[in-house]
């Protein structure tokens, strides 16, 4: 493994990490993205993991990770002497895109646990009408819904008018069965962002949340 310098990020394979490789990232200071197959226990090196992407990779989560990273490194750069503001953190607004009942008390109650504000669409035209009048800073996205699916939804977000309450560059995530080779695929070329596949879990939402909205949340 190459030297890195404090402002190098270093993007690693997951089949990459073994012992040897955790000792020698656990000396270096620059922040680590790694690159991880769907469906996989992601086990990060604790000391300076900065983001998980997941394979194959798409660009704006690559993006996404990477600006998250810096904008990781400038903060513990900074020295605050100031006493901590007593305002309270606004919360982001979520928005849930999915048909299926039992699925939207699931999602709705694991989102929840990060502190998140969750509404409910039941499919993409009742969330499209929604996005008119309200801003939101995140959507999860079912792919199969009737009415209008996740895919035919996302790509009229893109197209959504400058009047929107909430913008068409949206973080879209795509929530799916992933059964079918190719879905991510089909996903990201609608517009989507990201990708959970189903049956979702904690650790994979609290990852997509902290990667797109930029901050831990608890």
């Amino acid at each position: 493994m190459a030297h890195a310098s404090a402002q190098d990020i270093i993007l690693l394979d997951e089949q990459m990490l073994n012992e040897s490789t955790r000792e020698k990232l656990a000396s270096l200071q620059g922040p680590v993205i790694e690159l991880v197959g769907q469906n996989k226990q992601s086990e990060p090196p604790e000391s300076c993991f900065a983001a998980s992407v997941y394979k194959p990779v798409h660009r704006r989560a690559l993006y996404a990770a990477i600006e998250n990273a810096l904008l990781q490194e400038e903060e513990s750069d900074a020295v605050n002497l100031e006493e901590p503001s007593s305002a309270p953190e606004q919360q982001a607004l979520v928005l849930l895109v999915e048909d299926n009942l039992t699925n939207q008390i699931v999602a709705k109650g694991i989102l929840g646990l990060f502190g998140l504000t969750v509404e409910v669409a039941e499919n993409g035209e009742v969330a499209l009408a929604m996005l008119k009048e309200t801003t939101y800073n995140l959507i999860f996205m079912d792919c199969q819904m009737p009415v209008m699916d996740g895919y035919e939804a996302t790509r009229a977000i893109r197209e959504l008018d400058p009047s929107s309450a909430t913008p068409k560059g949206v973080p879209v995530i795509a929530l799916s069965a992933n059964a079918m080779k190719g879905d991510d695929q089909l996903c990201f070329d609608a517009g989507m962002d990201d990708h959970v596949a189903k049956p979702i879990s904690k650790d994979r939402l609290g990852e997509v949340i902290e990667l797109w909205l930029g901050k831990k949340h608890s």
